[in-house]
């Protein structure tokens, strides 16, 4: 597959995922739609687009500062109402991650 190709299949994957998550009512479906395509092509071996090592980095500082700022004490403390999904989601991740990790 070419380049441009790839990143048009990447993104369809993507948005049908996240659309099929969403009717099935699964929490966080649009993020783990877009997770779950991107361990589809890195397990494929597709690198559909590849970022130089600063702009993966900034984005990656500003993600994690976005969503530590959205946190508070409330937050905490309804956590433990939500360990089934609060678990599903860190293991989903991390597993999508690892498998990501070769583009």
């Amino acid at each position: 597959m070419r380049l441009n190709t790839r990143f048009i299949v990447l993104l369809a994957s993507a948005l049908g995922l996240a659309l099929l998550f969403h009717v099935l009512r699964l929490p966080g479906a649009w993020l783990f739609g877009s997770l779950a395509a991107s361990a589809i092509f890195a397990v494929r071996g597709w690198c559909a687009i590849q970022f130089p090592n600063s702009v993966y980095f900034a984005g990656q500082a500003i993600i994690g500062t976005a969503l530590g700022a959205g946190f508070s004490p409330k937050t905490l403390e309804v956590i433990p109402e939500h360990a089934g999904i609060l678990l599903f989601a860190v293991v989903f991740i991390l597993l999508t991650s690892l498998l990501n990790g070769g583009c």
